[in-house]
């Protein structure tokens, strides 16, 4: 003989419709990172007057790369993507020099990511800069491309 209760959890289980997760958005909107990101601006329209337009390109690239491994990292634990990774992307793209290799600055995006910040558990944890860690590794791993090459400033400043 079926339970009282057990009838009510059939009931339940068959006539309820299930209930609908709602999809987060992939990316964590964080006012405070786009207050750095805009004051960054700055920095980046004179690294593109002084160095030329392959700045704006390696800022870009890095970007691109960091966001990939962020998304990746953060869709393997069910969270979203911070918007920090735009800050920390900005940072090791002004920091390194022009003239090094977009392969070179993609390993460097991911190194950043992946092991100056996602190893710690993600945005707030992280105990260092992730630019500075994945600005480090290249000038351990390719110290020539990094600081032997000069970059002469455009000589049409005022």
């Amino acid at each position: 003989m079926l339970d009282a209760h057990v009838i009510h959890d059939l009931m339940e289980t068959y006539c309820m419709p299930p209930v609908e997760k709602k999809k987060k958005p992939w990316l964590k909107t964080q006012p405070m990172m786009r207050k750095v990101e805009y004051a960054l601006m700055p920095v980046l329209l004179g690294a593109i007057y002084f160095f030329g337009w392959r700045s704006l390109a390696m800022v870009i690239w890095v970007a691109i790369v960091g966001c990939a491994t962020e998304y990746l990292m953060a869709k393997k634990r069910g969270d979203q993507v911070s918007e920090a990774v735009f800050v920390t992307s900005l940072l090791l793209g002004l920091s390194l020099p022009p003239t090094m290799p977009f392969w070179q600055a993609a390993v460097g995006a991911v190194v950043a990511i992946l092991f100056g910040k996602e190893v710690f558990g993600g945005f707030p944890r992280n105990v260092f800069n992730p630019a500075i860690v994945g600005r480090g590794f290249l000038y351990i791993c390719f110290p020539t491309d990094m600081t032997s090459k000069f970059t002469a400033v455009w000589n049409g400043i005022p």
